[in-house]
């Protein structure tokens, strides 16, 4: 989708600790999967030169959404499936990682310099989910509210309490729950600073019983804004995607859908609801 002069103005959000505001897909085949998102969301591309199994960067008219880099050689030797990986903002991510073990928490992958972007380490917490910690270096602000832009991230896990008490820990985020149906209950995440438009950071869940049966690991997944739930999720299954859950209202929230991309990793679609007040 390419922005016109009729199109709507979008939002440029500063980012805010505790909010998650980036995600890249570790993909099987990137040239798949830069077709099939390409085709989905109207990305355009650029390749980050001298990265070891690619990295591709996303962006809509210069708005930054995501990226796709390859497996690394030891996880395609194992057989890991593509998956997407969120990375959660911080202002100081030495003083952050320094607290990771005292919280129950991991460091999996060192703080390193991003060139002049940004520092990043890659964390897991006490259930066992995967997350990286960002810090910038520069300037920089996400648009949300535009097709192809990932807005919401959500971690299905095998202990909410454990993981609540992480992050609370690690970042303080309060939570708000709700109850989603029989047995599910579904936690919101607000950090300590939001704005009108940045009210949640991502919502947490018990992973569904079937997924803790065949022992699935805790794991964060990655919600995309689109304009169309049924349209884009049509647009995704034509594209070779996998259907893992039709498009479907949630009241007060918006009409969504989850996918799994030719690569074998999950996404969910969904258009919000219009914001009240």
């Amino acid at each position: 989708m390419t922005q016109t002069d009729t199109a709507p103005a979008h939002t440029q959000l500063p980012h805010l600790p505790g909010h998650f505001y980036f995600s890249d897909v570790h993909t099987t085949d990137v040239e798949g999967a830069s077709a099939f998102y390409g085709e989905l969301f109207g990305w355009q591309y650029q390749e980050i030169p001298g990265v070891p199994n690619r990295y591709v960067t996303a962006s809509i008219d210069g708005r930054r959404k995501a990226a796709i880099t390859g497996l690394i050689d030891e996880q395609r030797a194992e057989g890991v499936a593509s998956y997407w990986f969120p990375y959660l903002y911080v202002t100081d991510i030495d003083e952050t990682v320094g607290r990771l073990d005292a919280l129950g928490g991991q460091l999996v992958a060192p703080i390193v310099d991003v060139f002049d972007f940004g520092r990043m380490a890659v964390a897991e917490d006490p259930t066992g989910a995967q997350f990286g910690i960002w810090q910038d270096l520069q300037e920089v602000t996400t648009v949300k509210d535009e097709h192809g832009s990932p807005f919401w991230y959500e971690l299905h896990t095998s202990d909410p309490d454990a993981a609540l008490a992480f992050y609370r820990g690690l970042v303080g985020w309060a939570s708000d729950s709700m109850e989603m149906g029989p047995n599910m209950t579904y936690h919101l995440l607000i950090p300590e600073q939001v704005d009108d438009l940045q009210t949640g950071s991502g919502g947490l869940m018990r992973m569904m019983e079937g997924h803790r049966e065949a022992g699935d690991p805790s794991r964060w997944f990655t919600y995309f804004n689109v304009d169309d739930a049924d349209a884009a999720y049509a647009r995704a299954i034509e594209l070779g995607a996998a259907s893992q859950m039709e498009p479907h209202d949630i009241p007060g929230v918006g009409r969504s859908c989850w996918v799994v991309d030719p690569q074998g990793a999950a996404i969910a679609l969904m258009t919000p609801s219009p914001r009240q007040g």
